[in-house]
């Protein structure tokens, strides 16, 4: 009996057969209510309702009666199933009946859609005896897992479970968890499409595993206000084993699973249980997984997520103590690339990357059990975005389809893919110094190197533009060393490159013997004025359209093991300071020449206004360009590599290849000189050993 309007305080009697003898009654301020009241013959009961407080209040009221064992004016509803219904009047109690088994485990689910009911529902044995669950919940109330002791037919009330007062329209789903109705199947490795349509609706799914499998599952909404939310139940549905809610995607990492048996997953609205749209649900076992693709060390593979929730799964055997690279690189779409590698018994997420903008790179995950491995790839955020990959593996420790490289070798190759990492190794002994370098000779590859021990521990590392040194990397043990080589600007880019290695020095500048030299008029082509103590020397022309030329010494004599020394490059290096004065002279002038002098110009080693025009040994050995780093760099050409001298010192002349511009105005850069303290011109020689 509930109050609509008035004073009234809700009291209801139910007397016996004879009119007189009340059996049972309740009152309330609200909402009155004979939950169970037992009947002990067979005849005509009398209901009395009236005031309840003093008697003396009024008001209208609603009164609502139904017979538990036996419903009246009930409507069957089977599992699996939702429908759609209202409470329209105050004290009104919708009737659900369905049949069960004992030891069936139900969950029941009643979700308002319309008005300002608060959802109750309760489940009865099927002799009306006992009232074995119940909930209630302003938007969504559920059972979520209601144990039936009996076999037979039982019944579900659903009602106002707040006053009893409100009203409005909702949506009931039933399901059994032990032995489901209407369940989609689903397998390992599978991605399935769905839509939760209506309010308190719950999609089910099952898989059969075994005792010890660990099982991922992901959600991803793909259309609509749904909240994802995934649940695992066991095959007797007493448990509810693993869940997880999100307002984009809900994943459950590792559930394990403790019986051989056939699992259920519900999956549904996680928020208020009331909001609808469209999703896809994935399913993977970590220990076993379904549908994987091998890979190997070395390898570089394409793949595509077309899905949201998708997850690709790949394999790897290893062995215990290895250590492995995994990288991943959108193609196209929008993805955001992550990667995960799995332990040998699928219960250890090892290690994990993510990328919001194209790689994802586990830089180096440790092996430490003998078998199979699992890598899982998929949209790392929201987990709704698709797109094509590429991802790559390595080992560290011992590369697979590694090129070996050897002491002055030059290897051309490609980066054709990526995410893609090339490998070479060479043998070194403990105290060497290894120099490697790398120049892009096509595309857009943006090169990168690196240097491992032979344990797989990174010891050094490059990048640049369009070329990278790794220069005088410090070898500490005899053994194999293995060199990546990648796109180091983490992103899709590609190309041809050539690949250098040999032992390294750098030299810097014999301060008291470089400087500038001024030519003594516009077209004399003859030195002047000289300066070989300041820490900067000028390159250009000045106010009287004469040429600076510059003159750097390098004592080669410091070469190891001089005639033995197989030269294999040499890059002469200068760094600019400051701006330019007037006219930038690698725009006005350029390019920027040298030329090599074997030993050194003129007739002595000192700097001379002679040595503006002494002969050379080779001319025009190289051009400067400008690098990444600041510096500008000129790789000397055979000729020039010839007419280093290994038993003493080596000189270069600096002169732009247009001597002035006739503006009468000064137009030079300067450059630091072997004086200054630091950024001294560099001569960095590589070469190998017979």
């Amino acid at each position: 009996m509930s109050k609509s309007s008035g004073s009234l305080y809700p009291r209801v009697f139910v007397k016996d057969t004879d009119g007189t003898t009340t059996i049972c009654e309740d009152y309330s301020s609200n909402t009155a209510e004979i939950e169970s009241c037992s009947l002990g013959s067979t005849g005509t009961y009398t209901i009395q309702a009236q005031g309840g407080y003093s008697g003396t209040d009024t008001g209208d009221y609603y009164l609502f009666l139904q017979r538990i064992n036996n419903p009246g004016s009930f409507t069957a509803i089977s599992f699996g199933q939702t429908l759609f219904g209202s409470i329209t009047t105050p004290a009104e109690m919708d009737t659900y009946t369905f049949g069960a088994t004992n030891g069936d485990k139900v969950l029941v689910r009643a979700s308002k859609s319309t008005g300002s009911l608060n959802l109750g529902i309760r489940v009865y044995s099927p002799d009306g005896s006992t009232k074995l669950c119940e909930n209630s919940s302003s938007y969504t109330a559920e059972i979520t897992s209601c144990p039936l002791t009996s076999t037979g037919t039982f019944t579900v009330m659903v009602s106002d479970g707040y006053e009893g007062t409100n009203t409005g329209d909702y949506y009931l789903y039933l399901q059994r968890l032990n032995n489901p109705g209407s369940p989609g199947s689903i397998a390992f490795g599978q991605t399935l499409s769905g839509s939760i349509t209506t309010p308190a609706e719950l999609d089910t799914y099952t898989f059969a595993a075994t005792a010890g499998d660990k099982v991922l599952v992901r959600m991803s909404k793909s259309a609509g206000s749904l909240y994802p939310e995934i649940r695992i139940f066991n095959p007797a549905g007493t448990t509810e084993l693993c869940s997880e809610y999100s307002s984009n995607t809900a994943e459950i990492a590792n559930c394990p699973l403790t019986v051989t048996g056939t699992y259920t997953i519900l999956a549904g609205d996680g928020y208020l249980g009331t909001y609808t749209g469209d999703y896809y649900l994935y399913l993977q076992r970590l220990n076993n997984p379904g549908s994987p693709t091998a890979i190997t060390f070395g390898q570089t593979l394409p793949g595509s997520i077309t899905m949201p929730a998708e997850m690709d799964t790949y394999t790897f055997a290893a062995s215990a103590g290895d250590k492995v690279l995994a990288r991943m690189g959108k193609t196209t779409g929008n993805l955001g690339s992550q990667i995960r590698i799995y332990g040998t018994d699928g219960t250890t997420k090892l290690c994990e990357s993510y990328s919001s903008t194209t790689t994802a790179e586990i830089a180096t995950c440790p092996l430490y059990n003998t078998g199979t491995y699992t890598i899982l790839v998929f949209d790392g955020y929201p987990g709704t975005n698709t797109g094509d990959y590429d991802l790559h593996l390595q080992r560290l420790n011992n590369p697979g389809n590694a090129v070996p490289i050897s002491f002055g070798q030059t290897i051309p190759s490609s980066i054709t893919m990526p995410a893609e990492m090339d490998a070479y190794v060479f043998t070194a002994n403990a105290g060497d110094k290894a120099y490697v370098s790398i120049s892009r000779t096509s595309g857009s590859l943006n090169p990168g190197l690196r240097i491992y021990t032979p344990d797989g521990s990174k010891l050094c590392d490059s990048s640049g533009y369009d070329s990278a040194d790794i220069g005088n990397c410090p070898i500490n043990t005899t053994g194999a060393y293995t060199i990546l080589v990648y796109d180091g600007y983490n992103n899709p880019y590609t190309g041809d490159y050539l690949l250098r290695y040999g032992n390294q020095v750098t030299l810097t500048s014999i301060a008291s013997q470089d400087g500038w030299v001024l030519e003594t008029s516009e077209t004399s082509g003859k030195g002047g004025k000289v300066d070989a103590k300041a820490k900067t020397f000028q390159l250009g022309d000045d106010a009287l359209n004469r040429q600076y030329r510059a003159i750097l010494s390098f004592d080669t004599s410091q070469l190891p093991t001089s005639s033995n020394i197989i030269i294999q490059s040499a890059t002469l290096r200068i760094k600019a300071s400051g701006k330019p004065a007037g006219l930038d002279p690698f725009k006005s002038l350029k390019p920027l020449r040298l030329d090599i002098r074997y030993n050194y110009f003129g007739i002595r080693n000192t700097l001379e206004a002679g040595d503006f025009q002494a002969s050379y040994s080779a001319r025009k050995v190289g051009t400067f360009v400008k690098k990444s780093d600041g510096w500008y760099a000129a790789n000397l050409n055979a000729a020039g590599i010839s007419n280093i001298y290994k038993y003493g010192v080596t000189q270069f002349r600096l002169y732009f290849s247009k001597d002035d511009n006739n503006n009468l105005k000064a137009d030079y850069q300067k450059f630091f000189s072997g004086n200054n303290p630091t950024n001294k011109p560099a001569l960095v020689i590589t070469y190998t050993l017979p």
